[in-house]
């Protein structure tokens, strides 16, 4: 199997043999590429009912902490003919190099993986395994290994973002690099060109170049990523502190992305970059503040009504709030709908819990009468159609988020007297569903 894997037609058999059958089936083939000793393993295994599944190399490697080295030396000659032969392309090699770097230390990853897999980072990027690699030689590699990975993506910022598993790459690059010059050139420059060059319209009328990304479920992370310190801590509701950044992104996302790496140089621990984290963060904001303001100004219902748009526009009002932004958010609230199957904006499952988001977060500051208020400018928008918006039930939750704010005594005076329809609409009757909503304003009102 190993000859088998490493030859230049080989490779396409074995390429279809594990995209063909289930990874069960393949799973006592695939340990014959860890070395001789695992297809002795495998068979064994494999005549014993009572597990039937076999266990991973890492699995197996904490186990047999003995067989690490030879396993180790034997995927290292079985990657290098690999990458002699051009098999970067192939998926099932993306995943031996992830069994590599499973069990590899830090410093086999900067002297091996990373240099090998340096210039060959953009075919790793169309698989999950690929994509991991990538972002653990982007971790230990040096600063020219960092800068090769670099050049190979220059021009796929975009499209890489927007893939499915390649997004983490960049997310990685941007995370560790430390010069951030060459990451707004090589990398974040790509972002400042609108693809659809087609629009004759006046520069005003241009959509923003983000607006896909910031729509995008895996592209918007980089934004969000870039706008939330990563020293900003959030309470759970089991009291557990964990890092805002977290809430973005799933389990694996936050393992890829792991902070601090470190590597062993003249048998002392030191970090794979000098800067902060905080301060990378901060300079690669810079480059983008100009694009995430105008996206939000310009684009601010399409933003309001998707999830991750949304959460973009909402750390953006944290970072960079200015009046006209603000003020645009108020205007599409008091549109009624382009048609009749679109929803106002405080009806819209999206839209109202981006009001109640943009609420409570003001609610947490402490502001002046001076300072720019988001709830202050949508109370005095609709200060006399307040006891309109409490009879729905999306309405009624933005309207008790809004109570949480400065503007609160104002509010509960304006609401006090629809007091009455708001309780029934609350307790509901006969013909009428209890308004959830309606019984949290009421609870608000007291």
């Amino acid at each position: 199997m190993s000859k088998l894997a490493v030859h230049s037609v080989g490779a396409r058999v074995v390429e279809l043999l594990f995209g063909t059958f289930p990874p069960k089936s393949v799973a006592p083939l695939k340990l014959e590429l860890y070395g001789p000793q695992y297809a002795l393993f495998a068979s064994v295994n494999s005549d014993d009912k009572s597990s039937p599944t076999l266990p991973s190399l890492t699995e197996f490697v904490e186990n047999n902490t003995d067989k690490r080295e030879p396993t180790l030396s034997h995927l290292q000659a079985l990657l290098q003919k690999g990458l002699d032969k051009s098999l970067t392309g192939f998926g099932y090699f993306h995943s031996l190099l992830l069994d590599y770097a499973s069990i590899a230390s830090p410093d086999d990853i900067r002297s091996f993986l990373a240099p090998a897999l340096a210039e060959h980072s953009l075919h790793l990027l169309s698989t999950r395994a690929g994509t991991k690699v990538v972002c653990e030689c982007a971790a230990y590699g040096t600063v020219k290994d960092r800068k090769k990975m670099l050049k190979c993506l220059k021009g796929y910022t975009r499209s890489s973002l927007k893939h499915r598993d390649a997004y983490l790459a960049i997310l990685r690059m941007c995370d560790v690099m430390d010069d951030t010059v060459l990451v707004n050139k090589m990398l974040l420059g790509e972002l400042h060109q609108n693809p659809d060059e087609k629009t004759e319209d006046g520069e005003e009328n241009k959509p923003s170049p983000i607006l896909d990304l910031v729509l995008s479920d895996t592209a918007s992370k980089l934004f969000l990523l870039l706008l939330v310190s990563k020293e900003e801590m959030s309470t759970s509701d089991d009291d557990k502190a964990t890092p805002r950044w977290h809430k973005f992104l799933d389990p694996y996302e936050v393992s890829a992305l792991h902070q601090n790496p470190t590597v062993t140089e003249n048998g002392e621990t030191v970090p794979t970059s000098k800067k902060e984290g905080e301060t990378r963060r901060r300079e690669l904001l810079v480059y983008l503040k100009e694009l995430l303001v105008d996206v939000c100004t310009k684009h601010t219902e399409e933003l309001m009504r998707s999830k991750p748009g949304s959460k973009v526009l909402i750390e953006v009002c944290e970072n960079f709030a200015t009046d006209e932004l603000f003020q645009a958010i108020v205007d599409v609230c008091a549109d009624e709908g382009k048609d009749d199957k679109t929803l106002p904006l405080l009806e819209d499952p999206v839209g109202h819990l981006t009001m109640k988001h943009l609420f409570t977060s003001e609610s947490k500051k402490s502001s002046d009468d001076d300072d720019l208020s988001l709830a202050r400018m949508f109370y005095s928008r609709f200060e006399e159609e307040l006891g309109t918006i409490a009879t729905s039930n999306r309405g009624a939750f933005v309207l008790s988020s809004l109570l949480q704010t400065s503007v609160k005594h104002e509010a509960k005076k304006a609401l006090q007297g629809h007091k009455k329809e708001i309780t029934k609409l609350a307790n509901g009757g006969r013909d009428r569903k209890k308004l959830a909503g309606c019984k949290v304003l009421l609870d608000e009102l007291k």
